[in-house]
């Protein structure tokens, strides 16, 4: 445009040094002037005329799906869940979310055959595992490497994908919000409610590599669903079994050296039970109790060496066998209520895992190999009660309240017993993350206090 101007400014002093304007009357200053004005405005009304003739084009779920990832928070809802392709777990999907990702607990890439949930490279250490807005905790009853990992699949397989009405990712620091073991993010598996109208289904699922080597994968779930008294009581009931053999001991097969095991296989058993007590529109009481057995298929990890693969070593004589099991139990009475100044939620938990495993080395080199074929048991206790009060103050900001009582026990067969307590009030100012249909309406809350007490720690089991 600069130089388009800079070659008519040209034209014009040109015109005057020939003195074209003077000899000739029908071209003068004023009149040179306009041709050259609307040269350069032409251009601006064609293209004027030609967007009011541009037809318009409504997006209509862009906005939906901006709300459902805008910074910090992402949502996923049935819907989604139900246009992708089956899983067993449900970390396979919440991984394709922004800022996470499946990783072993160690840089040194150790027990990477379990990876689990991380977010924003914090480590599943600092990832809270939510069901129904209670931590789950049942990772935690596995020991606690030196080196820093843990073998376990973490708390994400303990829902089937079929029951999930939405899952909220939450990253970055959340400690404040939801407690201990939250700094790089929450994830909260919210599961469906129970329904009005007898509700009920079965499912089978099957994933059958085209590689042989790989294990394949089976599994089956059902749900049932509807009122016992009309809409006042009402119940859910689901049960999930699914089985993925190991791969083979050779996948990974080198002619030399030491080579790297393939994935283990599972076996996982779940059964969840929730009963529904609407005591007015506003008052509802839930009574939940759920049961797994989740344990292993054996597929050679010996960690950090190979000593024992010979023909009569202890690993290739456990190999498809199971090694370590996890029994599961919780229960839980959780009150919401819904007042003319604002929101409150009570409950009381409990949450028992037992962890069977063959004994392994715990030291050196032979850290994490299977040295015994006996078995010790951990048992990790959770209790935890809990009440929060939402009051919102339009003319400043919502205020959430949250006080808070946790006790940990964790014993085992073999070392210690240690029992670990937590009180914790907590306060804060700013907007709640309301999450209603599954799309956030705000940003989430911004903590200003926080009072906490915390008596002896424990440290984790062996």
């Amino acid at each position: 445009m600069i130089i388009v101007i800079i070659n008519i400014l040209d034209l014009i002093l040109h015109c005057f040094e020939k003195d074209i304007y003077m000899r000739s009357p029908q071209y003068s200053v004023p009149t040179t002037l306009a041709l050259v004005i609307s040269s350069l405005l032409a251009p601006n009304a064609f293209a004027e005329e030609s967007e009011q003739d541009t037809e318009t084009m409504i997006v209509r779920s862009t906005a939906e799906e901006a709300l459902k990832q805008q910074p910090g928070v992402s949502i996923i809802t049935a819907e989604d869940i139900a246009k992708q392709p089956p899983v067993n777990d449900l970390s396979d999907i919440i991984r394709k979310m922004p800022g996470v990702n499946l990783t072993g607990n160690s840089a040194s890439g150790s027990r990477g055959n379990n990876r689990q949930i991380d977010i924003r490279g914090m480590g599943p250490e600092n990832t809270l595992i939510l069901i129904d807005g209670v931590p789950v905790t049942s990772r935690n009853a596995v020991r606690y490497s030196w080196r820093g990992e843990r073998d376990t699949r973490g708390d994400s397989n303990w829902v089937p994908a079929e029951m999930v009405e939405r899952i909220e990712v939450l990253r970055g620091p959340a400690a404040a919000r939801y407690g201990s073991g939250a700094a790089g993010g929450v994830v909260n598996i919210i599961t469906k409610r129970p329904t009005n109208t007898w509700h009920g289904s079965l499912s089978f699922f099957t994933n059958q590599p085209e590689n042989n080597k790989e294990g394949t994968t089976n599994r089956a779930n059902f749900n049932l669903s509807g009122p016992l008294a009309g809409e006042a009581l009402t119940m859910r009931l689901y049960g999930n079994i699914n089985k993925t053999e190991p791969d083979a001991w050779d996948i990974n097969h080198a002619q030399n050296g030491s080579y790297a095991a393939g994935r283990e296989g599972v076996r996982n058993k779940d059964i969840n039970a929730l009963l529904s007590w609407k005591m007015t529109p506003q008052q509802i009481l839930d009574f939940s109790y759920a049961y797994s057995r989740q344990g292993n298929i054996y597929a050679g990890d010996t960690q950090y060496s190979n000593g024992n693969l010979s023909p009569n070593g202890l690993v290739d004589s456990l190999y498809g066998h199971e090694t370590n099991r996890l029994y599961r139990q919780s229960w839980g009475l959780t009150y919401n209520g819904l007042w003319d100044w604002g929101q409150s939620k009570a409950g009381v938990y409990y949450e028992k895992t037992n962890n069977t495993r063959l004994q392994e080395g715990s030291t050196g080199r032979v850290e994490g190999m299977i040295n015994s074929e006996d078995y010790a048991t951990s048992r990790l206790e959770s209790w935890r009660t809990t009440s929060e009060f939402n009051v919102p103050f339009f003319w400043l900001a919502d205020q959430t309240l949250t006080l808070e009582w946790n006790g940990t026990m964790i014993s085992s067969t073999t070392r210690h017993r240690c029992r670990p307590l937590t009180a914790t009030a907590r306060l804060s100012l700013g907007p709640r993350a309301t999450l209603r249909n599954a799309v956030p309406k705000t940003a989430p809350p911004s903590p200003v206090s926080i009072w906490k007490i915390i008596s002896k720690p424990c440290p984790a089991p062996t």
